[in-house]
């Protein structure tokens, strides 16, 4: 927990972990997602930190790392708070690694590979200023909320099976749709303000 503590009173390093690796810590420890109790844990655990799309990070009872992903991927990540912050940091793009059709075959994953490793290597080996990289790839934050409701507009004309299915009831239909949005604004804006936007739209 010391690590989380240090973050939490570290306003550059929080800033640089939720900008590079997509990951906010909590101000407070609270009780992991369930779907409205569709979703069942066989171990007890509180979430520590998100993502920008609502993916959650718990720490689980055993001090391992549980994972759930708005998009439905779940598990356990890390053995303990040390490798999880390993993973991420020298990883951030673990999650993309999930997608089985990279592992069709040899030189598809190499492929896909490659290109993550193009798109971050030249901070590394230019040993680029963290805060001056974030600046120049665009990877702020979108906080333009003019830009963020044409997308939203845009997402639910897109997907009108889901705006029906949470017109009837079905709340996690809105996480899909928050999870659309992300997509589109390439994980640049705030999930809280996305989710404000669609119960105001739908």
């Amino acid at each position: 927990m010391d690590i989380i503590k240090f973050i939490r009173c570290n306003r550059e390093v929080s800033e640089l972990l939720e900008e590079i690796c997509d990951v906010s810590i909590l101000p407070i420890l609270k009780e992991p997602q369930n779907q409205n109790g569709q979703l069942k844990y066989n171990i007890a655990g509180m979430t520590f930190a998100k993502e920008k799309s609502g993916s959650e990070y718990i720490l689980l009872e055993d001090d391992s790392i549980g994972y759930w992903g708005s998009e439905g991927k779940v598990g356990r990540i890390a053995d303990n708070l040390t490798d999880f912050f390993e993973l991420i940091v020298n990883c951030p793009y673990w999650i993309d690694y999930l997608d089985c059709s990279q592992y069709s075959s040899k030189e598809r994953l190499r492929r896909f590979a490659n290109i993550i490793y193009e798109e971050h290597v030249e901070m590394f080996e230019e040993d680029m200023d963290p805060v001056s990289y974030v600046e120049e790839k665009g990877l702020k934050t979108v906080n333009d909320e003019g830009a963020l409701r044409k997308t939203v507009e845009e997402v639910i004309a897109n997907n009108p099976q889901s705006v029906e299915d949470y017109h009837n009831g079905k709340e996690k239909a809105i996480g899909f749709l928050v999870g659309q949005t992300m997509k589109a604004m390439k994980g640049k804006c705030d999930p809280g303000m996305v989710n404000q936007l669609l119960k105001e739209l739908l």
